[in-house]
């Protein structure tokens, strides 16, 4: 079974109440705008700088409040965020990607630039996006996502 261990390192992990040990892990997007909004009323979590951990540009738009970035993690410029969302520890999310909210992204994990991640995405740990992708969906761990494209030219009429 495909559980939240396969995302995150739950020793230092501030979320493991949304997580049940018996449970497929995409089952826990289903709680996940209610865990965080409840989650950032907690003591000691109450503004949105308090559930950044990482570091972000100034040029990213963090949209809501029931977003989550963990330590270590680096949110480039130009980056678009919507809640609910979890990225885990020591993540890179590169320029221009957008996540569309509902996404959990495990920790050690890359978004290549202009990647957007659609609602429902579950993105393993030490996995890499290339730049460019649209993914959504379950992407194992230690997997790298690559974006095969193919340029016609064709005549203008």
């Amino acid at each position: 079974m495909l559980t939240y261990r396969a995302f995150f390192d739950l020793l230092d992990f501030p979320h493991p109440d949304l997580f049940d040990e018996d449970e497929w892990v995409w089952e826990a997007l289903n709680r996940l705008p209610a865990y965080l909004h409840g989650w950032g009323n907690r003591p000691g979590y109450t503004t949105q700088e308090s559930r950044i951990l990482g570091s972000v540009s100034s040029s990213a738009r963090l949209h809501g409040d029931s977003i989550f970035i963990g330590r270590g993690s680096v949110i480039e410029d130009g980056v678009t965020i919507h809640g609910p969302t979890i990225i885990g520890d020591h993540c890179e999310v590169r320029q221009g990607a957008y996540i569309r909210g509902n996404t959990i992204i495990g920790d050690l994990s890359q978004t290549g630039c202009n990647c957007v991640t659609n609602p429902g995405t579950l993105i393993g740990r030490n996995s890499l996006i290339y730049p460019n992708a649209i993914k959504k969906g379950y992407i194992p761990d230690n997997s790298v996502v690559k974006l095969r494209q193919q340029t016609d030219i064709v005549a203008r009429r």
